[in-house]
């Protein structure tokens, strides 16, 4: 079956990633596992990954060079959107900062599942997220183009509505050991990408901030991965 794979990038940030998978020291997420894995879910091989992420203006050279590492080495393709700037406010001393939110992304795995559904590019599809907002696209595909979606996250990730609308869900925390390694990997973006909330008077300054991950989704109960 002709599958083609679709990344949100919102849900593999590191912050998600470290909280979410117990990796021992020296060991990491690991993109190139990762790409078989996707294959192992499918139970077939992945015709093509598209990977959908936020970029700023500036880019850090981390971030450069690990979206290059996922282009030429795992011959992703790669799609970016705007990262748009949010003020927030401190929750403690009720300042204000400035912080980036992506935008974007959603709107473009939508449009990129259906151009190439109706072009009869895939049979079946892995989407690597858990937002709910994806329900409806995934049912009309079932249920109008005949393509079977396959939800890819994590447990407590994936919202209700993609739940009940894809073919199964795979919950990537029954899998870390497939998908975790040692092999070091061209580097990843890191906290420069995202600017540091600032210090108040009840909050010490601890240097520069993970960055934050976007929801992915309506927390669920935790079931059995394969739908």
């Amino acid at each position: 079956m002709k599958t083609i794979a679709f990344i949100d990038a919102g849900q593999f940030r590191p912050a998600i990633v470290n909280q979410r998978l117990h990796m021992p020291q020296g060991q990491r997420f690991d993109w190139s596992l990762f790409r078989n894995f996707m294959r192992q879910a499918a139970g077939d091989e992945v015709f093509d990954t598209h990977y959908f992420d936020c970029v700023s203006d500036a880019p850090s050279a981390g971030r450069e060079a690990f979206h290059q590492f996922l282009r030429n080495t795992l011959s992703f393709q790669l799609h970016f959107s705007e990262l748009k700037d949010k003020r927030r406010t401190c929750g403690l001393c009720k300042g204000t900062y400035i912080e980036h939110e992506q935008k974007g992304v959603d709107v473009g795995i939508a449009v990129h599942m259906l151009k190439l559904a109706y072009s009869n590019s895939y049979e079946q599809a892995l989407l690597c997220s858990g937002d709910g907002d994806f329900a409806p696209l995934v049912t009309y595909l079932r249920d109008s183009l005949g393509k079977r979606v396959i939800a890819v996250g994590w447990q407590n990730g994936v919202a209700p509505a993609l739940r009940d609308a894809s073919y199964k869900v795979v919950h990537l925390e029954d899998y870390q050991q497939a998908i975790i390694g040692t092999t070091p990997e061209m580097p990843c973006f890191g906290a420069t990408d995202r600017p540091a909330q600032p210090a108040c008077n009840h909050q010490p300054a601890t240097g520069p901030t993970t960055p934050t991950a976007t929801a992915v989704g309506t927390p669920v109960a935790a079931g059995n991965p394969l739908r």
